[in-house]
């Protein structure tokens, strides 16, 4: 295109160039004329010279011969004269001439310098133009590069737009045929650019849709090209096969002169147009079912104020139909009332002062007439309706707040009431207050109140009133003379009865005391309604009013809330009054008993209460420990200083408290022995709120322990070592070293030595039972197998067995270890067996036997066959010297004291003991250890099943569990504390945890909280099972599954786990598709 414009111009020149030189040489020749006319001037200008002179010649000739020729020949003068005249007619003319010529080289002259003149400024202007054409072919050049550089970017710009517009366009001619389409439109209809320019628009492939479709293209072809704009909606058929709805449009694109040069189609997807009418639609539908189905009122109006719409909820507030009311003015219709009724006039209504203002107005309350006329107490909210910027209309929507009045007028009667008993310190004087304030805001003449005696158990007339313009005649003195009679009476009938009484219309007739009292003092209605604390009846209000009143259940209801309000306030009082005698009584108490008794806050830094006795154990004053609560450790002796305080934390004291004995060094120097016990005072979610404590001074008793003590150490050493140097010496005697004896001296020999050992074991039992009373009896558990033990006991005691012929069988059914004190353990079956070899008839058997019990645990049974024990007798087995026979006489010796130590041993170790027997039928002892609970921290590998940490102190109820976990298929974890738990928790993560409330070392709720900050076990499903009432507010946690109360309900135990386990596999599926997909 460069190329042809350059060859436009160098044309352009050329021809300018020629057209130049053609002129040129046109003057050329004008000039070569011009120069040869001259010179034939020039020419004719001698020959006008020469006969200038001839005719100056024939002047003088003529003068010469004038009269010669005169006289002579008038002939040749007539010639003469007619020659003269001729050359004179000729001069003439040639005079003519060179006044011509004269002009003619005057003008040639003038041409000639024109001609130059002409030819410079040819020259000058062919130059000129020259230099213009080389300026204008410059210009025009940089001018065509901008303009091509322009129009590129248009033709970029229009590209990118026609081809990236989101609508479809088609460039047509003015025939409909296609120039051009862009993507969008051949993505649409699956088709190439080549393939559809050239063709009718009609008929592409894309519009053989609908039937009769071509034939309107057809139509709005020729109407665009005539110079209308054509639009309407069709369908395309898509490269699917599909049709989509399409909005068409042809517009005709014109030239300066009107005419149509092209036609520019478009067509818009309707697609998600007409998905957003359909949810347009979907929306007013959902609205319009919102409206038809809202509680609240709602309504519309028209700019004059007229309804245009009521939903049915606001017209069965009404109690119109909607179409019947359409059309009339709102005000008018349902808001008419009068302004002593908090009416409005219409211009001053503000509801439609809102459309006035063009402002929303708030909430306000208001009455609406219903089409019965009744008024119906509204909340009313009004907005303007506003539509391009006009206000259209207006919205009002109302809700009827009948209930919520009555609540208001409920409300204030009880604000009444409690403000009343606030400020009453009397029962008599709260009733006078009462009984005015329910019968001023509500509305009555008359009240009287009865209150329920204990003593004389009949009702009590307490107070009455009245209003000041009611005036009463022997009422009160009546009410009060009823009262003896109360069976006869309204409120007798109500107290009896629990439960409010009304007296109208209908049967005031037919109540002889309501006559009495009430109708002749012109009341006409009575309300009667007891006075509640919870259930119980204590008393009765009876109202009046001088007006027929029918039954308001709104009224009954309220009054009986008040009811049970002064109920309350009369049984608060009582408890008061109780609550003041008692404190006088634990004053007394307090003042008058040697323990020391005292309270104070968890962390003991304030001491709220403490006994006179502390002066007289301590030596200090009560005011000072109260100022001062850290004196009390600075007495305590330096070594206990730290047990002491360890006793007094709340996490030490377990649900019953604990007890610790400590020394104290008094104010006067003495040395003491104080007896302590602290226990916690919880709230309802578990906390600690208050310490209290007793402690005593033990230093007496301390004395005799240690005296005892003493003694029993003297006397053991003082009785074993005689006893070890006999036995010995009849072992010797027994076994010949002292020479050969007979049968008898040895049989005397093994009795004496028999005896010996008796009496050791007795020595052995004294003591031990004396360290069961000081409570030093340890245990050094280990683990051991139950047969063990069985073999160890049956070797020590076959030899007795064998003098009377016992035989002793074992029979083991358990090949698990146990964790016991060895020794103690086989000091029961030794007192068990040796007990059944000596009551079981010679040649008998004793079986002793050990198997699993109740949820897991070890049983072991000592079975005989002697003489059995009548169950009335069981109850003394365990007790200490206590035997079935005590007199002397008795065959089989013993002191009473090895079922008791028995009991004792087995009870420290978590188990129990017990007995089996019928008289004639033998005896089996029996007792349980619980199965070992394995400090899991340490024992924790890999389960087949799922784990579950089972939290909780209860030996016997985590053995429970256990079972019951085990054979749901669970592997059970187990820790008995909660710093046990949490050493578990850290080295394997359980898939459940069953956790109790109260530990030794904690609240597990609290321990809970601080788990969920953990990242370890935050997300650790956690049932809660526990005797606490649930406080979910407070300890929420995410994990929480279930928070089952005990005793517990084992089917929604199972479902809670199952829950649980879920929740973790799920949380352990979506980890592992994670690190799969991270691997991967």
């Amino acid at each position: 295109m460069k190329r042809s414009i350059t060859a436009k111009i160098a044309v352009f020149a050329a021809i300018t160039f020629i057209l130049l030189s053609f002129i040129g040489a046109i003057a050329y020749q004008q000039i070569l004329k011009q120069i040869e006319a001259g010179q034939n001037l020039l020419r004719t200008e001698d020959v006008l010279t020469e006969l200038e002179k001839t005719s100056a010649l024939i002047k003088d000739l003529k003068k010469e011969d004038s009269s010669p020729a005169i006289a002579g020949n008038a002939d040749r003068i007539k010639l003469h004269n007619q020659i003269t005249a001729a050359i004179d007619n000729h001069l003439s003319r040639l005079n003519e001439l060179k006044r011509r010529q004269t002009k003619a080289d005057m003008t040639f002259r003038l041409a000639s310098d024109k001609v130059i003149a002409d030819g410079a400024i040819f020259i000058l202007v062919t130059i000129v133009m020259l230099a213009l054409v080389v300026h204008f072919v410059q210009h025009y050049e940089r001018e065509r590069s901008k303009t091509e550089a322009i129009q590129q970017a248009i033709a970029l710009k229009f590209s990118g737009i026609f081809n990236q517009s989101s609508e479809t366009i088609f460039l047509l001619d003015p025939e409909g045929k296609i120039l051009q389409a862009n993507e969008t439109g051949l993505r649409l209809v699956g088709a190439k650019r080549e393939d559809v320019v050239g063709l009718a628009y009609w008929e592409t492939k894309w519009c053989h849709g609908p039937a009769g479709e071509q034939e309107r293209l057809k139509q709005a072809v020729v109407q665009a090209g005539q110079g209308a704009v054509v639009r309407f909606e069709t369908q395309y058929k898509t490269a699917d096969g599909g049709l989509v709805d399409i909005d068409f449009s042809l517009k005709p694109l014109k030239d300066e002169k009107g005419q149509t040069v092209f036609l520019i189609a478009e067509a818009h997807e309707l697609t998600d147009f007409k998905k957003a009418e359909r949810a347009v639609l979907e929306s007013e539908g959902r609205l319009r079912a919102i409206f038809a189905n809202m509680g609240e009122g709602l309504c519309q109006l028209d700019a004059a104020g007229k309804l245009v719409y009521l939903n049915p909820a606001g017209a069965k507030m009404l109690g119109y139909e909607m179409q019947d009311i359409v059309g009339l003015s709102m005000h008018d219709l349902i808001h008419p009332h009068p302004p002593d009724m908090g009416g409005h006039a219409a211009a001053e209504c503000p509801i439609l002062k809102s459309m006035k203002d063009s402002l929303a107005y708030p909430s306000r309350d208001d009455l609406f007439a219903r089409k019965d006329e009744s008024l119906l107490p509204v909340r009313i909210l009004s907005s303007p309706l506003v539509i391009d910027g006009q206000v259209k209309g207006l919205v009002v929507s109302f809700e009827d707040i009948t209930a919520l009045k009555r609540a208001e007028r409920r409300s204030t009667a009880q604000y009444s009431v409690t403000r009343a008993l606030a400020q009453s310190d009397s029962v008599e004087e709260a009733a006078a207050k009462i009984i005015e304030s329910i019968c001023f805001n509500i509305g009555w003449d008359v009240g009287a109140m009865w209150i329920y005696d204990e003593v004389t158990k009949r009702l009590r007339f307490v107070q009455m009133w009245h209003h000041k313009s009611f005036e009463l005649v022997g009422f009160e003195e009546e009410c009060r003379r009823q009262a003896q009679v109360e069976e006869l009476t309204s409120h007798g009938n109500a107290f009896s009865e629990n439960a409010p009484l009304w007296i109208s219309r209908s049967d005031r007739e037919n109540n002889p005391y309501f006559l009495s009292v009430a109708a002749k003092n012109g009341l006409n209605t009575a309300f009667a309604f007891p006075i509640r604390n919870e259930d119980t009846c204590i008393g009765v209000i009876e109202l009046y009013s001088s007006e027929l009143q029918e039954p308001n259940i709104e009224l009954l209801h309220m009054l009986d809330a008040l009811g049970r309000q002064f109920g309350q306030f009369i049984e608060r009082k009582r408890v008061e009054r109780r609550l003041k005698e008692s404190e006088e009584l634990f004053s007394q108490l307090a003042d008058n008993i040697k323990e020391v008794f005292w309270v104070a806050t968890p962390n003991l830094d304030r001491m709220l209460f403490v006994s006179p006795a502390y002066e007289e154990v301590w030596g200090f004053s009560q005011e000072e420990i109260l100022k001062n609560p850290s004196i009390y450790l600075r007495s305590v002796v330096k070594d206990d200083r730290q047990k002491v305080a360890d006793h007094f934390k709340p996490e030490n004291m377990g649900e019953v408290g604990s007890a610790i004995e400590y020394r104290m060094t008094g104010s006067d120097g003495d040395l003491r022995w104080i007896w302590s016990r602290a226990f916690p005072i919880k709230d309802e979610n578990g906390t600690v709120v208050r310490l209290c404590g007793i402690a005593h001074d033990i230093t007496e008793r301390k004395e005799v322990e240690k005296r005892v003590s003493e003694f029993y150490s003297t006397v053991s050493h003082e009785l074993r070592t005689p006893l070890t140097s006999i036995r010995a010496s009849l072992g010797l005697i027994e076994g010949g070293l002292a020479g050969m004896i007979t049968d008898k001296t040895g049989q005397l020999v093994r009795i004496a030595r028999s005896e010996s050992d008796r009496l050791i074991r007795l020595i052995n039992d004294i003591l031990d039972i004396r360290k069961i009373e000081a409570g030093r009896l340890e245990l050094k558990r280990e683990e051991i197998l139950p047969q063990d033990l069985i073999k160890v006991t049956l070797d020590a005691v076959r030899a007795m067995a064998s003098e009377n012929n016992i035989n002793l069988i074992s029979e083991v059914k358990v090949d698990q270890h146990l964790i016991c004190d060895r020794d103690r353990i086989v000091q029961v079956l030794t007192n068990l067996v040796s007990n059944a070899a000596k009551f079981s008839p010679r040649h008998s058997t004793v079986v002793v036997a050990v198997e699993h019990g109740v949820h897991g645990s070890f049983r072991f049974s000592v079975k005989d066959s002697g003489p059995g024990i009548p169950e009335d007798q069981k109850h003394r087995l365990f007790g200490l010297f206590q035997q079935l026979d005590s007199s002397d006489s008795r065959p089989k010796g013993g002191t009473g004291l090895g079922l008791a130590i028995s009991k004792t041993i087995v009870e420290q170790h978590g188990g129990e003991i017990g007995v089996n027997s019928s008289p004639g039928q033998g005896s089996e002892f029996w007792f349980e250890l619980p199965a070992p609970i394995a400090s899991d921290a340490d024992n924790i590998g890999e389960t087949k099943g799922h784990t579950i940490l089972l939290v909780e102190d209860d030996i016997q109820l985590t053995q429970l569990l256990k079972v019951i976990l085990a054979h749901d298929g669970y592997e059970v974890t187990m820790a008995t504390t909660l710093a046990e738990a949490s050493k578990i928790i850290k080295r394997h993560r359980p898939d459940a945890l069953i956790l109790d409330v109260q530990l030794p070392d904690g609240n597990g709720l609290e321990w809970m909280k601080k788990l969920r900050e953990s990242k370890q076990a935050n997300d650790v499903p956690i049932i809660v099972l526990t005797g606490r009432s649930p406080n979910l507010e407070r300890y929420g946690h995410p994990m929480l599954i279930d928070w089952i109360d005990k005793p517990f309900d084992e089917k929604r135990l199972s479902e809670a786990l199952k829950k649980a386990v879920s929740r973790t596999e799920k949380k352990a599926g979506i980890t592992g598709e994670v690190l799969s997909s991270r691997s991967g």
